[in-house]
């Protein structure tokens, strides 16, 4: 299953070269946004608004808190899984697939790593897929950081629906998630 979720990309919309490269939640943001409200967002307006009111960091990112702030403001509810035996850290993908089957989307906090870096880096989960056992198999998600949304006939270029198998997803995602809904 998958939801058709509008896509923004980081590079495409974000023309200032200093916020474009730190823009993936601005973006997952915007395609949230778009989808539960229609609003379009200005990804880099965004940007530079948490900035100025400490809800994002150039060491950390983005606050999840001021994400979940952000929605709640514009009439939607929003959370993320709070544990103190986990530090906040979620150890299943259960509540990513309960919320896509409910229609929702999930932006979820990833590592990427480029050559020796590693960098925090956010995704817009859209859907999955399912074996013949109904076990989770893959992700659908929506990468900002790309500089075309899609080219026919080759998945693996482009930002919009791409596909992730779920070990190399659990691999990389950081346990974290901004869940949001009507």
């Amino acid at each position: 299953m998958k939801i058709q979720v509008p896509y923004h990309s980081q590079f495409l919309e974000v023309k200032d070269y200093e916020w474009n490269i730190r823009s993936c939640t601005g973006a997952c943001t915007a395609m949230t946004l778009e989808f539960f409200t229609g609003k379009k967002l200005d990804i880099l307006g965004f940007m530079k608004k948490a900035d100025e009111e400490g809800g994002y960091s150039r060491l950390n990112g983005m606050s999840h808190d001021y994400l979940i702030s952000f929605f709640e403001s514009n009439g939607l509810k929003s959370w993320r899984y709070k544990s103190e035996a986990t530090k906040d850290v979620l150890d299943t993908v259960e509540p990513i697939v309960e919320s896509l089957q409910k229609g929702n989307p999930v932006i979820v906090s990833i590592n990427k790593y480029i050559l020796e870096q590693k960098k925090f880096h956010t995704v817009l989960v859209i859907g999955y897929e399912e074996n013949d056992q109904g076990e989770v198999t893959h992700f659908y998600y929506h990468e900002p950081e790309a500089t075309v949304a899609k080219v026919e006939g080759d998945s693996a270029v482009g930002g919009e629906g791409r596909k992730c198998d779920i070990e190399t997803f659990k691999k990389f995602w950081r346990g974290r998630a901004v869940f949001v809904g009507k």
